[in-house]
């Protein structure tokens, strides 16, 4: 190649690289600067549980157009510590329940053709609790009727919770006039007394929280009425649980409209067979026989009035209990005190739970000292020699349900030989 082509050629790859170079920075003027921030957000608004608030884009100077968007964050009171809200993302920012004694910020980042760039606000006012507001009146649920029970339920409240309730029922006339305060019915529900009788009721609720208290009355019940008897407590059973002891029956504690009448119905209770009815027994009190023995009792008690019955029914006692054996007169012993006679022994007299059985046991003694004859344990025993000189006794014991007690006879005189 000629010097003078080789010049040539050297001089269009310069004329390339200053025409590249030109285009880079003719494009890089095209984007223009990324946006900066001149001035900071900020936050207007009622900063309050339900209130809005609204972010100040503050100011940016950069290329046009600038796009801009929101990310806000909740904060300590003292505005550190904070933490982005998911879907927070628009201008404005309604402050919730779970936002009260938090403070705010809101982050704005502006994006342009030369790039991006974000700046935060200051912290808001920390969000204070929205008084409460009663939106649905209470209502009351149940029977007007005497011994009923009533139940007010809160009613519909906007505000900040946590809510508290107060309640306190009124009795109101009939026809026209002011209602007045029952006291002590100051619960959520309110079991219908007699003197309410021909009136209406009502019921005052107080919700409270930090911000204050704000009442609701609900509507007039209807006006109240006569009732059946109605169970507050289970009739009770006290007295000793043994057989020929006397049970008595309290009928427990009723409302409704008075006099209410009792009636009484006993029952004997088995973990197989259940509760069933024992004849005859409908009184107030009930003495325990043998054929209660290992058996529970309970009773059922029936109030009634003009307006109708109802029925409450005890918890079952514990199982009754036998009288145990007592003696009340020795057994005894007779026959012939002779070798190879027969004697007997009776049983004695005894008290306490039937059936009893007796068992027996003869005793030889000799000086006065008595020991067990064995095997000789039937009511009657066939002296033998080694029996002579000696007396004898006899133990018997009483066993029935509710265990066993023993008797000892008298001592017989001296065994004599067959002479």
């Amino acid at each position: 190649m000629r010097a003078l082509d080789v010049v040539r050629l050297r001089l269009a790859l310069l004329l390339l690289l200053v025409a590249g170079c030109s285009a880079l920075v003719g494009a890089s003027a095209a984007l223009g600067d990324a946006p900066a921030s001149t001035s900071a957000p900020s936050i207007s608004g009622l900063a309050r549980d339900g209130g809005k608030l609204k972010a100040d884009r503050g100011s940016w100077e950069g290329a046009k157009p600038i796009v801009y968007s929101y990310g806000w964050s909740r904060c300590d009171a003292s505005g550190a510590e904070c933490a982005a809200l998911a879907s927070a993302d628009r201008r404005t920012y309604k402050p919730g329940h779970e936002d009260v004694g938090h403070t705010l910020r809101v982050t704005v980042t502006a994006i342009g053709e030369g790039g991006a760039a974000s700046a935060s606000s200051l912290a808001s006012e920390e969000i204070a609790a929205a008084p409460l507001l009663a939106r649905k009146h209470p209502k009351i649920a149940g029977s007007a009727s005497d011994g009923q029970l009533l139940s007010a339920g809160t009613g519909a409240w906007k505000g900040t919770p946590p809510q508290s309730f107060a309640y306190q029922w009124l009795s109101c006339p009939r026809g026209s006039g002011a209602c007045s305060s029952i006291e002590g019915a100051t619960a959520s529900s309110y079991r219908v007394e007699t003197a309410q009788i021909g009136r209406k009721l009502r019921v005052v609720v107080t919700a409270s929280n930090a911000v204050g208290a704000v009442s609701s009355t609900s509507s007039a019940s209807k006006p109240v009425t006569a009732g059946a008897p109605v169970s507050l407590q289970a009739p009770t059973i006290a007295g000793g649980l043994q057989e020929g002891q006397t049970l008595m029956a309290s009928a427990g504690e009723w409302a409704g409209t008075g006099p209410l009448a009792y009636s009484y119905q006993w029952l004997r209770c088995s973990l197989v067979l259940g509760c069933s009815e024992i004849a005859g027994a409908t009184s107030a009190t009930y003495t325990a026989g043998v054929a209660d023995l290992l058996s529970k009792l309970a009773v059922v008690v029936m109030a009634s009035n003009a307006q109708g019955s109802a029925t409450a029914t005890s918890a079952e006692t514990q199982p009754v209990l036998g009288v145990l054996p007592a003696n009340t007169a020795l057994p005894t012993i007779s026959g012939t005190l002779k070798l190879n006679q027969l004697l007997s022994a009776a049983s004695g007299a005894w008290s306490g739970s039937e059936p009893i059985s007796y068992a027996y046991q003869w005793q030889l003694c000799v000086l006065g000292a008595c020991t067990n004859i064995a095997k000789a344990t039937s009511p009657t025993f066939l002296l033998g020699a080694l029996d002579l000189a000696n007396t004898l006794r006899v133990i018997v014991t009483a066993t029935n349900v509710a265990g066993s007690t023993p008797a000892t006879s008298a001592a017989t005189g001296p065994i004599a030989g067959l002479l």
